[in-house]
């Protein structure tokens, strides 16, 4: 173990690898991978002109949701503004707005959405939505003063958990699960397999020492740089990227130290059947990064998932890590709220090592 030590330190792409590189993924994911929308260019075409739709359309310039870029004359002109891209979606107040308004009908008014981005589409949707509602009672206090008692609904939301709705909040947790995995594997993996290019690994044959003594020296040092790439992500988290941690921090870091023996020992797995630096990281990257984006709840919901994708999510430890780190993240959870989690992520590590140690000895002979 104190010369794997050695070795990483000596080695400065190994030290950069192991260290630099899993933070600086962590933080271009994190700032990259988020689903909030602000500035959202938009044009405007009011037919009525008219006190009322100017206090309706006045709401959606006030927002920093929206980027009002010009009004236009002209249905035509409209169409126009959209199909170039200078616009992402287009109000268009009719004639008649203000006095259907005042005599207590419900008014029309059109909202034009590029939906050359589906995903993008739904999102702009909903936020034109609620500034619609929002500025439709603004303009009912500013002619009654009664605000919207008037309309026969009042809809108030209210969310839990993450209650700004900011995607960081919701997506960074995930994150460190899945850089956390593939960092913890990669580092692992290219221990052995560089003693296999430099043929050192000769030296494991010749010398008494089981094939568990040598793979557990091999991890327990990657363990260890798993665990200061985990704080360093934690301290990012919180401090640059403003996620706040709600729930116990013994919590996740007893199913962080877990998940990182389970990490180095998916590495360990692919060091027994790839022969080579690049193969062992095109592999890696593959069999953690992939499904750890894919099945772990971090671009969909597990509950949204079926079938042989439901049966890869529960096989892979990504999920088990990632429902500890949101719940003591963003839903303020303690240790006994993760029994279970804790019990399947022990069990990975024990089977990774355990089918490494066998791989090895097929190797050996």
């Amino acid at each position: 173990m104190l010369q794997e030590c050695i070795e990483i330190w000596r080695d400065r792409f190994r030290f950069v690898s192991a260290i630099i590189v899993p933070n600086a993924l962590f933080i271009i994911f994190s700032f990259g991978l988020t689903l909030d929308m602000e500035n959202i260019a938009y044009v405007t075409l009011d037919e009525d002109k008219t006190p009322q739709s100017r206090t309706y359309l006045e709401g959606f310039a006030h927002s920093r949701y929206f980027k009002l870029i010009g009004a236009v004359s002209s249905s035509d002109e409209l169409e126009r503004r959209l199909e170039s891209g200078e616009a992402r979606f287009a109000l268009e107040v009719p004639p008649g707005f203000g006095r259907d308004l005042w005599k207590a009908r419900e008014p029309q008014v059109g909202i034009w959405i590029d939906g050359s981005m589906p995903f993008r589409a739904e999102t702009v949707r909903g936020y034109a939505r609620a500034a619609h509602a929002s500025n439709i009672c603004a303009v009912i206090r500013n002619e009654t003063g009664n605000g919207c008692e008037l309309t026969p609904v009042r809809f108030q939301p209210r969310y839990w958990f993450n209650q700004q709705l900011k995607s960081r909040v919701a997506f960074v947790p995930g994150m460190i699960a899945a850089i956390l995995l593939f960092a913890t594997a990669l580092s692992s993996a290219l221990a052995v397999v560089r003693e296999k290019e430099f043929g050192t690994v000769t030296n494991f044959y010749a010398a008494p020492t089981t094939r568990a003594e040598f793979l557990l020296g091999k991890q327990l040092p990657h363990v260890v740089i798993g665990m200061i790439n985990f704080m360093l992500f934690v301290v990012l988290a919180v401090n640059l990227l403003g996620v706040p941690l709600q729930g116990s921090f013994l919590a996740l870091v007893l199913g962080a130290f877990i998940y990182v023996f389970a990490g180095t020992g998916i590495g360990l797995m692919v060091s027994s059947f790839t022969r080579t630096q690049i193969a062992s990281l095109l592999v890696t990257f593959i069999i953690t990064l992939v499904p750890a984006f894919l099945y772990s709840g971090l671009l969909a919901p597990i509950s949204n998932i079926t079938g042989a994708a439901r049966m890869v999510a529960q096989g892979f430890p990504a999920m088990y890590f990632r429902e500890i780190a949101v719940g003591t993240f963003s839903k303020g959870l303690g240790l006994s709220d993760f029994i279970e989690e804790y019990v399947v992520l022990a069990g990975f590590s024990a089977a990774f090592f355990g089918v490494s140690v066998l791989l090895m000895k097929k190797q050996r002979k």
